[in-house]
């Protein structure tokens, strides 16, 4: 049986998340008056194991996206048919219990000519709950077989993963320096201040910005959003921009301050 490139990586991703594992746990039995059991043991190692393996799942895949967003020729599609397929996807409720619910999903069936001038039709990278009109148009980047949409949602995708991947690359190395025995309070400090002065007013900036996407498209395209609706996502935008307002402001102070001291 051949094993692929992806097989391989997926083995090296394991014996080195293993392996980092082992290191940890013996750092955690050697400083503990109590040492952990083969249960406890386990446990540790399957969060180093997962956490690690999440993070370079997620390096390489956003090294990927990137290079072909970016070097990939680009080239416009059209929209000729939908593939639509219903998904089951898990969700929390308000009461914090994890339900499931089957929504449709729709894939566009992209056709453009290539440098060849061949015709080529081939699904698009993005699924979504909104379905593509037939005839859009669609800007991509292609290269030998690989086509990525190259538009504003491709971009925020990556985005999202640039963030996850930072924040399981910031844990890995606490893992990593904690193994070899080093101090991981610089590492940690950064994971706290990315996580507080960035992922956090940078997701309530998109959450406005979907709030007002969705009224403007509803005004612009004549939607069919109930009046309730619009009412509650004016007054979370409106929400929303005060606190971002007063985020920043205080994010200055905590500048100036920092500024002054040197």
């Amino acid at each position: 049986m051949d094993i692929t490139p992806a097989g391989y990586l997926v083995f090296a991703i394991l014996i080195l998340a293993i392996t980092l594992s082992v290191f940890v746990n013996k750092r955690i039995n050697r400083e503990s008056d109590s040492p952990k059991g083969c249960v406890g043991g386990a446990y540790i190692g399957l969060i180093v194991i997962s956490i690690t393996s999440l993070f370079i799942t997620s390096l390489w895949i956003f090294s990927t996206q990137a290079y072909s967003l970016v070097v990939y020729p680009k080239y416009e599609s059209t929209i000729v048919d939908v593939n639509s397929e219903w998904v089951e996807q898990d969700y929390t409720d308000s009461d914090g219990f994890t339900r499931s619910e089957t929504v449709e999903m729709h894939t566009a069936v992209l056709e453009f000519y290539d440098d060849d001038n061949k015709l080529l039709r081939l699904n698009n990278s993005i699924s979504s709950g909104d379905k593509p009109r037939i005839g859009d148009k669609v800007t991509i980047a292609y290269h030998d077989g690989k086509l990525v949409e190259f538009s504003l949602r491709s971009f925020l995708i990556l985005v999202a993963l640039a963030v996850m991947m930072i924040l399981l690359g910031s844990i890995s190395t606490c893992f990593v320096l904690y193994a070899l025995n080093k101090d991981i309070t610089r590492v940690r400090e950064f994971a706290w201040s990315f996580v507080f002065n960035v992922v956090i007013p940078a997701s309530m900036f998109f959450m406005m910005c979907a709030m007002l996407y969705a009224l403007w498209d509803h005004h612009t395209n004549n939607g069919d959003m109930p009046v309730w609706a619009q009412g509650v996502s004016i007054f979370f935008a409106i929400v929303l921009a005060i606190t971002l307002i007063s985020y920043f402001k205080r994010l200055l102070k905590e500048l100036k301050k920092a500024k002054n001291k040197t």
